[in-house]
């Protein structure tokens, strides 16, 4: 059995420039953040990448329907029957060619009504994918890294440094202050009985003062406020005569992903051996 079309608002393919996967992908991801399409309803008619992203992400939610119908034909034969008529023999003629005349209409009118229907159901149907060529021209500008059409790129690194990054410049707010400017985003320890009075409402009231100044620095947007994150950090000088503590609170857009270290397995000749003589004997 075929699997069932998915249909409806939302659900919209964008075509593939040659190999411009990796944008696509990152246009679904924002796309489909309900969060981010009701924060950017007052930039629609912003110029630059927002003003395109925003009519990009109408289009594919847009749930409009072309009802271009024939709606005023149907009185077209009401409009015909009612003749003001006596008892005339000739009127009545008339009226019997007339009759027959709209029975065979009536026949072909079925049939372009059948034709019709179907041209409807076809203007009805929504697109199943949205052209991006104008986009693409202009993230080449904005960034040349990602220029052309045939050229693998990270779909990771394109939404954050070109999608995120732009969207944000565009629509943040400045909150530039030299009071908050001039505030530092760490806090030196220099006595180690000191650490223990560090409390958590003295390391929360530090932090809040640190994103203040971050937010100063950067601007605020919706994506500094539902995609960037803060933590504190404690870095300990190793020195005996030193031990002194710096406690920061670097921010963070994305969260990083140690891999695992590379080892190196070595597999003696005996141990080959059993396992050729293993195999051998399965195969027997």
């Amino acid at each position: 059995m075929g699997c069932r079309q998915a249909s409806g608002p939302g659900i919209a393919g964008l075509r593939n420039l040659g190999s411009t996967c990796y944008m696509n992908t990152s246009l679904q991801c924002l796309f489909h953040m309900p969060q981010l399409r009701e924060a950017l309803q007052p930039y629609k008619e912003y110029s630059g990448l927002v003003g395109m992203f925003c009519d990009y992400m109408s289009k594919v939610w847009d749930d409009e329907e072309d009802n271009d119908g024939d709606d005023d034909d149907e009185d077209d034969d009401d409009k015909k029957e009612d003749v003001e008529g006596g008892g005339g023999g000739e009127e009545q003629q008339q009226k019997e060619q007339k009759n027959k005349t709209k029975q065979n209409n009536n026949v072909n009118n079925d049939n372009n009504n059948n034709k019709n229907n179907k041209n409807k159901k076809k203007k009805k149907k929504r697109r199943k994918w949205f052209d991006t060529t104008e986009l693409k021209k202009m993230v080449d500008k904005l960034d040349p890294r990602f220029s052309g059409r045939y050229k693998m790129h990270d779909a990771f690194e394109f939404l954050m440094d070109v999608l995120v990054k732009q969207l944000h410049t565009q629509i943040k707010h400045n909150t530039k202050h030299h009071a908050l400017l001039k505030n530092k985003t760490y806090v030196v320890i220099r006595d180690n009985s000191k650490e223990k009075k560090m409390d958590y409402h003295q390391l929360t009231t530090v932090s809040n003062k640190v994103w203040q100044c971050i937010l100063a620095r950067s601007g605020r947007s919706f994506f500094t406020d539902h995609t960037w994150g803060q933590y504190h950090r404690y870095t300990r000088c190793p020195r005996p005569q030193c031990r002194k503590i710096i406690i920061d609170f670097p921010h963070y857009r994305y969260l990083q992903v140690n891999l695992p270290e590379e080892r190196e397995l070595r597999v003696s000749s005996s141990a080959r051996k059993k396992q050729q003589q293993q195999q051998q004997q399965q195969q027997q």
